[in-house]
């Protein structure tokens, strides 16, 4: 049986939760591909234990200190008004917070993402999803490459999105 982190239950559960962001926060199916690819490279679709869950990445979506503050700073009005309506207030969201709250790891995955001006790639192209998501969210500091989202979505992300 297949164990799962992050407050996560299974797989469609974190398809379900990531469908819900979108349709909360738009981007269609780009930004459905871009998340679940994400979830994919950066926890093995929350199958792999995160090693420092009060630092560095946290969450289903590894989302560290400097993104959850570029969020917080930046956060469009409609966007803050959304993620009340979710149940969340922005400005008392810890990081700590994403560890086991997929919800809310998601729903900031997506400000993050929301806050560059380049658009997704098309969802047919998971190599340029790999390239976007390494400039864009893991950024250039760190450890992932675009050939390893390719090998992590391929392994993870349901064949039903590939």
């Amino acid at each position: 049986m297949t164990q799962f982190y992050y407050g996560v239950k299974d797989t469609d559960h974190l398809i379900a939760l990531t469908r819900k962001v979108v349709a909360t926060f738009g981007g269609g199916r780009k930004a459905l591909f871009i998340m679940l690819g994400t979830c994919a490279t950066e926890t093995h679709f929350a199958q792999f234990p995160d090693r420092h869950p009060e630092k560095l990445g946290v969450g289903v979506g590894q989302c560290d200190k400097i993104a959850l503050r570029d969020v917080k700073l930046h956060i469009r009005p409609h966007d803050r008004t959304t993620l009340a309506k979710l149940g969340y207030d922005i400005d008392t969201v810890k990081l700590a917070d994403l560890a086991d709250d997929p919800l809310l790891a998601l729903c900031i995955m997506r400000l993050v993402y929301k806050r560059k001006t380049e658009p997704f790639p098309s969802s047919d192209d998971i190599r340029g999803q790999g390239e976007y998501w390494k400039q864009h969210y893991n950024t250039y500091a760190g450890a992932g490459s675009a050939q390893k989202y390719v090998e992590d979505f391929t392994l993870y992300v349901p064949s039903e999105f590939q």
